[in-house]
Parts: C-alpha cells; sequence; structure tokens
C-alpha cells in the first residue's frame, strides 16, 4: 500500500493568557478536540515520489493520517508559564493521543524517532512507480534502533512519535541563535557578513539584512548566509546545547555544512514540540 510521500508536517503553538487559568485537563481536552476537529484523515496523496514524477498520481484518500504534534501553552497576564498540554497524532494514534507533558521534562514519555520518508511510504519509490523499488517497515523490517532516536535513553517509554521534517520552520532556530549573539555582544545587527561559497559571487550585507528576510520571506540564501556564520562561530552546537539544556532535545540542527548552509536533510534537523 502507497502511503503519503510529501508528508504534512504541522506543530502548532498556542499561546493563551487568562486571568484564572485553565486546568490541564481542560486544555488537554481542548487540543484534543481541535486535532480531531481539524480531520486530517481527509488528506489526499498523490502517491509515493509525486514530487518527482512528471505526471502526479489521482488523489486517493490517504492511508495513514500525517503525523501532528501539537504543544499548548497557557501564559498568565504576566507572562508566566501556567499549564501546557500535548496532543499526537500519527497512524499510531489515528484518534490523536493526550501524552503528559511537563515543563522542567517536556514529553518525557514519548520516544521521539527521526523522520524517515521510506518507513512514511513503506519503502523506496522512483518517480512516478506504482511500486517500491526496496520495502520499509513502519517500525519494523528492520526493526527500530537507538541510533533512529532523537533523544536517547526513551527506548522503553510508553510512547513513540516520528517527528515530521519541519521544513522551513527550523529557519527560526537559525534566527533565534544569531540574535542569541546579539544579546551576547558577538556581534550586532548592523554587523557586515559577506556570504561566499565556490562558483558563486560573494555578497555582503548587514545581519539584520540577512537575517530580515528568513523571518519575511523564508529565504533560502539568506538562511544558508546566517548558517555558514553560525558555523564559523561554532555555534550551531551551542545552539543544539542550549535546547538541551532547557529540556527542548527535539529542537535540533545537525549535518548542515559549513562551507555553504545546506546539506539540510530531512533525519538530521528537528523542530518538534515546543
Amino acid at each position: 500500500m502507497r502511503f503519503l510521500a510529501c508528508i504534512v508536517s504541522v506543530l502548532s503553538l498556542f499561546v493563551a493568557s487568562f486571568q484564572s487559568a485553565l486546568t490541564a485537563s481542560t486544555l488537554e481536552a481542548a487540543g484534543l478536540r481541535a486535532v480531531r476537529g481539524a480531520h486530517f484523515d481527509h488528506v489526499l496523496d498523490f502517491g509515493a515520489a509525486n514530487e518527482d514524477a512528471a505526471k502526479p498520481g489521482l488523489p486517493k484518500p490517504i492511508a495513514h493520517v500525517p503525523n501532528v504534534d501539537v504543544a499548548v501553552i497557557q501564559l498568565d497576564p504576566k507572562g508566566k508559564v501556567v499549564v501546557c498540554a500535548n496532543v499526537l497524532l500519527s497512524r499510531d494514534y489515528p484518534e490523536g493521543l493526550i501524552v503528559p507533558v511537563s515543563l522542567d521534562r517536556g514529553a518525557a514519555s514519548v520516544r521521539f524517532r527521526r523522520w524517515d520518508i521510506a518507513r512514511w511510504n513503506g519503502g523506496v519509490f522512483n518517480p512516478g512507480e506504482l511500486m517500491p523499488v526496496t520495502t520499509k517497515g513502519w517500525t519494523n523490517h528492520p526493526p527500530l534502533k537507538e541510533n533512529e532516536d532523537i533523544v536517547p535513553g526513551r527506548t522503553n517509554v510508553s510512547f513513540q512519535f516520528m517527528a515530521p521534517y519541519p521544513a522551513s520552520l527550523f529557519k527560526l532556530l537559525v534566527a533565534f541563535q544569531v540574535m542569541r549573539m546579539v544579546d551576547s555582544g558577538s556581534l550586532t545587527l548592523k554587523t557586515a557578513y559577506t556570504f561566499s561559497i565556490p562558483n558563486q559571487a560573494a555578497q555582503t550585507r548587514s545581519v539584520w539584512a540577512w537575517l530580515d528576510p528568513i523571518i519575511t520571506e523564508s529565504d533560502n540564501r539568506a538562511t544558508q548566509a546566517l548558517l555558514q556564520l553560525l558555523h564559523r562561530h561554532s555555534r550551531i552546537e551551542t545552539l543544539n546545547r542550549e535546547y538541551d539544556e532547557l529540556g527542548l532535545q527535539t529542537l535540533q540542527i545537525n549535518g548542515t555544512r559549513s562551507e555553504d548552509g545546506r546539506n539540510w536533510q530531512t533525519d538530521r534537523i528537528q523542530y518538534d514540540r515546543l
């Protein structure tokens, strides 16, 4: 059976502020209703590898709901976190699942797995072909291994979830770390940075002129430039360590190249659960 190749990945962060706090159970129930009300089971599937096919297949109802992780945070009038909730949706939990979440340990009962398009599709497909070249199971053939885990040490926890590739959402992590450098005085928004890669003309802009199009236009070249800047200042390691120390191990940027800021691999960049 063919599965959806171009995954609908959704990470929603809702921030609410009330005079009186909702209880965790009320917030969780509201999150679950929202996920179910979105009717992700109505997503259409154009076939595996359709993004590379000259002529996409005819749409069919999706075989499995997409992987969706909804994190909900409620703030009080002073901006302090009052309560939080987490709801997962996947083929393992097609009706949605409320998972325990705490501010200090996050969703510690979830084994977060790296995105694997072959596991999602049921194998590797050539563009436009109906049958896979090789097959791969959701959790078997081959069995899950520890190197597929985003957060180590959770092999025997209650739940599992394959974190969807975040696409351009990961650019927020880049922007955040650049602003951390500004806050620390390592650079300013007016600091000039020259983005240079082989066989292309170098381009010099202020940090702000690189940063702005990332936020406003999701600009890939600007993202490359600031990833290169972070690499040259050894700040990629800092970025991952700081999120880890905050208990946000599922926010990571790994595997990008220092030479050009590219190599955005779907199993190496995570932006799952805030």
